[in-house]
Formats: structure tokens, C-alpha cells, sequence
């Protein structure tokens, strides 16, 4: 009888090797993984600075958008290394199609003139890494790049942060008709805004100085600045159901934030005011730096008819708006943003005066270009 082969060791020998094989699809695994990570810290390196590139597009110095940009991507360091920017580049978003258009690159001299009408940044930013099993095989390292696109979307449909104040929306268009050198009565109703008059609420806010509320005499602002259609009153509203006089009328401007855009009807509220406005003022402005304290209020072309149900839950009962009392409803047609400059006096001699400016806003993006804005990532 033949005496079969001796076969010891050779199941060690095909599992040695198979472990070999499964430790080297392990170590590979581990390495996808570690760059996977790699990528995606890479990513929201990009996406910092694009956003933050977007904001600046919103404000007066819009050409320095893409110094901001890069400054604040490689700030956001990746696995303890700043990533490298490639380039940077202004142009417009086309949120239809999701098209980016390129207007000019970092690597031209990009001048005011030329980024004036851009409203979108893209950042090109890559990293370097290094492989922890890969070397066996001679894989050393790895260099990813990545992209990312910022838009500061001048559209917002409606505004999450509205206060309790009411102006015609023509105390705005007459401050740009002032500003950009038109006779003052040029197309008050004009409604989306002119290119020009976007540029100016950008470029030079401090131009578009209003008064919200003059005293009687006419002699707390000019006459050109004075845009309510009572002086003597703020023009108040009540904003959410239930509210009712001036305890919750002062509580929505100190700390109050209410959702409201365009079609919505706002109550009228009676009386001056003066009093719960000051302070409800001083108590919201504490929380921004000097110079800097932005509230939003509804601009209106039109009373709301007799029968809509305003925002506070009340039925509107008046078609006309009058010096004082209450009953009718103010229709919005745009939510302004401006920067309180001066808010003093007493009674019906009492002033509040600020000037329009882009603002920030978390609402929906949507509707015409105005003073808001929403800064996001386009791609």
C-alpha cells in the first residue's frame, strides 16, 4: 500500500497567506478611510472660506471677498496642516441651472469696477497626506483638490427676524432717488429695484439716512429724510397673535424675532409709542458694536382691504390708515434693513433714524432683490 504524501503544514501555509491578503485589503482600507477623512476636513476648509468670500460680496469693501476667502480657508487646518489655495475666482451663480460664470480670477488683477456685479466666489484648494500601509507597495502619499462655490443669494422671500415698525415702502426708493441724484418723486413705486439702487444700498448706505419717526414741529430731521406718512407716530404693528399694547409692542423690539415678508398684513397699533420704542431700542442695539445695530421692519405701498386677517390673528377693519387709533392693517411689500444712528426725545417730539443696508438674513432663499441677503454654499 502506497503511504499518501505528508500534508502537515500546508493548511498553515494557505492561511499565512491569506492573512497576508486580508491584512493587506485591511491596511488599503484603513488608508481609503484616513483619506476619506482627509477629504472631507479638505472640503470644509473650501467650503469656510467660499462662504465667508460670499458675506464679503454683501458689503462695501465686496472687492476684498476673495482675501477674506482665502484667509479663512487656511485657517481651517486639515490633519494639523494649512491647505494650500490654488485660486479663487469672482463670477455669478445661476441657481436655475447651477451654473457658475467666471468674471475674473486672483490671478488677474481684479479691480472694483470689474467685481462690481459679481455674487459669487469660488475657491480651489488642494492638501497633501501620507499613506500609513500603502508605502509597503511604494504609495508614499496622496494630494487631493477640491472646490467649493459661495453665493451670496440676493434674494430672501421672507425675513425671520422682522420688528414691530411700518414705513411706506416709498421712504426707501425716495432715499435712493436722493442718493443717486433723481428727482426725488422719480418712480417711487418702482418695484424690483434698480440695478443702480442695489449698487447703492451696497456701496454707499450711509446715503440712504432716513427718519422712521419725526416729531410734529418737523424739526428733529430734515425734510427730506422724513419718510412716515403721520409724524408724531413710529407707525407701530403688533407681529403675533395675542399681542396688545405697549408691554409686547417694547418685548418684540428688545428681543422679539417674527417671521413676516411680502403680503403679509401687519396690525396697526394705537398711541405714540415713544416711550416703549427707546427703550425696547436700547435693549436690542446692546447687542451689537457700536454703529452696528440692524433691525429689519416691513416696508408697505398699501393698507391691506377691509376683512384680511393680519398676522396677530385680528381682522383688518379699516381701509385707510389715519393719525392715530387702530383698525387697519399695513400690506408688506419689502422687509428693509437698517442701522439705527439715533433714537432720542420724548412723546411726539421723539426721533428714530437710521440708514438702509444689506443684511444678513436666514430666511428662505426667493422673491426680488432688496436689502437682505443669505450667504450659502452653492456647491
Amino acid at each position: 500500500m502506497r503511504r499518501g504524501k505528508n500534508r502537515k503544514g500546508a493548511t498553515l501555509v494557505f492561511v499565512a497567506l491569506s492573512m497576508t491578503v486580508l491584512l493587506g485589503f485591511a491596511a488599503f482600507g484603513v488608508d481609503l478611510s484616513q483619506m476619506g477623512a482627509y477629504r472631507s476636513e479638505l472640503q470644509r476648509a473650501a467650503d469656510a472660506g467660499a462662504h465667508a468670500g460670499a458675506i464679503q460680496l454683501t458689503k462695501t469693501r465686496y472687492d476684498s471677498a476673495a482675501a477674506i476667502a482665502s484667509s479663512f480657508a487656511t485657517s481651517n487646518v486639515v490633519f494639523g496642516k494649512a491647505p494650500t489655495v490654488d485660486l479663487i475666482e469672482y463670477g455669478t451663480w445661476n441657481n436655475a441651472s447651477g451654473t457658475f460664470t467666471v468674471i475674473c480670477a486672483t490671478g488677474v488683477t481684479c479691480s472694483a469696477a470689474t467685481v462690481k456685479t459679481a455674487d459669487a466666489i469660488r475657491i480651489t484648494v488642494h492638501g497633501s497626506g501620507t499613506n500609513m500601509f500603502a508605502g509597503i507597495l511604494g504609495f508614499f502619499g496622496f494630494t487631493i483638490t477640491t472646490k467649493a462655490i459661495g453665493w451670496a443669494a440676493p434674494t430672501v422671500a421672507k425675513s425671520g427676524c422682522v420688528k414691530p415698525f411700518a414705513a411706506p415702502y416709498s421712504m426707501l426708493t425716495k432715499a435712493l432717488n436722493r442718493a443717486r441724484g433723481l428727482p426725488i418723486t422719480y418712480d417711487t413705486t418702482r418695484y424690483p429695484l434698480e440695478q443702480a439702487d442695489l449698487d447703492m444700498i451696497r456701496d454707499n448706505p450711509t446715503a440712504l439716512t432716513v427718519c422712521l419717526k419725526q416729531g410734529p414741529t418737523g424739526t428733529q430731521c430734515t425734510a427730506a429724510q422724513a419718510g412716515t406718512s403721520f409724524p408724531g407716530n413710529y407707525q407701530a404693528v403688533d407681529l403675533n397673535p395675542g399681542d396688545n399694547g405697549a408691554g409686547d409692542y417694547q418685548g418684540n423690539i428688545a428681543a422679539g424675532c417674527f417671521s413676516a415678508g411680502p403680503g403679509d398684513a401687519l396690525y396697526a397699533e394705537s398711541g405714540n409709542m415713544s416711550g416703549p420704542t427707546s427703550s425696547g431700542k436700547d435693549a436690542w442695539c446692546a447687542n451689537f458694536a457700536a454703529g452696528n445695530c440692524v433691525m429689519k421692519a416691513a416696508l408697505y405701498q398699501s393698507v391691506a382691504p377691509i376683512g384680511t386677517v393680519a398676522t396677530n390673528g385680528q381682522t383688518c377693519t379699516k381701509g385707510t390708515e389715519q393719525a392715530n387709533g387702530s383698525g387697519w392693517c399695513y400690506l408688506i411689500k419689502m422687509v428693509g434693513s437698517f442701522i439705527v444712528t439715533d433714537a432720542s426725545g420724548n412723546g411726539s417730539n421723539a426721533k428714530i433714524m437710521g440708514y438702509f443696508t444689506n443684511s444678513i438674513d436666514s430666511g428662505p432663499i426667493g422673491g426680488t432683490k432688496g436689502t437682505l441677503q443669505r450667504p450659502v454654499i452653492a456647491q
